[in-house]
């Protein structure tokens, strides 16, 4: 029913009640046969709460499957998403710039860059640097703030089992890498960008995602 109404709950609730009320006709079109038969001895159900339903049952990925066939399942899905880990099991390392435009010392206006290590499980900032350009710096500063207990902070502090590293050259620098392996991080380097290949998981959009600071 979800699927012949194309994921319009208001249209499906509207048939439903048409076919219990003895109508079976809605926008001067009878209700399919295969639908009515089972609909003609339900209890009436209120249309927020089948939205509820819907919504309970199906995730966002299914729904827009239906609404909009397979570019909007590709929209609304989850490419490859992670299993769940421990605190501290993974630190996404990555780069973005930040939506605002500041005005330096000397210069032209420029948008700045931040350098985040968020938390792969609990999607905390444990770690960050803010620069007009990004490099092997900016990724030691952020790395070193994830590793420096601070109880204004939080408990946060802790050397990660593993690394899952941006594919920007400042993040392949040998002083990173030195310094990682120092601390016996397993490195893992995401795989190049493609349009299908982002996931919730990911830090390269966690400005814009919920994060605890």
């Amino acid at each position: 029913m979800f699927a012949h109404y194309r994921g319009n709950v208001t249209a499906l609730h509207r048939a439903r009640q048409a076919v219990i009320e003895g109508t079976g006709h809605t926008a001067g079109a009878p209700v399919p046969t295969f639908l009515s038969h089972g609909w003609a001895a339900a209890d009436p159900v209120g249309m927020r709460t089948l939205q509820r339903a819907f919504a309970r049952e199906l995730t966002p990925a299914e729904q827009a499957a239906w609404r909009t066939g397979e570019p909007g399942r590709r929209t609304a899905g989850v490419h490859l998403a992670r299993p769940p880990t421990g605190r501290n099991q993974i630190w996404e390392l990555d780069h973005k710039q930040i939506p605002m435009l500041v005005l330096p010392p000397r210069g032209t206006a420029l948008g700045p860059w931040m350098t985040t290590v968020i938390d792969d499980a609990t999607r905390a900032l444990v770690g960050w640097a803010i620069t007009a350009t990004p490099h092997a710096g900016t990724v030691l500063t952020a790395i070193r703030m994830g590793l420096v207990h601070d109880p204004d902070r939080g408990l946060f502090d802790a050397i990660p089992a593993t690394g899952r590293l941006d594919r920007g050259p400042e993040f392949a620098a040998a002083s990173v890498r030195k310094a990682l392996a120092c601390l016996g991080v397993d490195v893992h380097r995401r795989p190049a960008y493609t349009r299908q290949s982002q996931d919730v998981c990911s830090a390269g959009g966690t400005t814009t995602a919920p994060v605890v600071v």
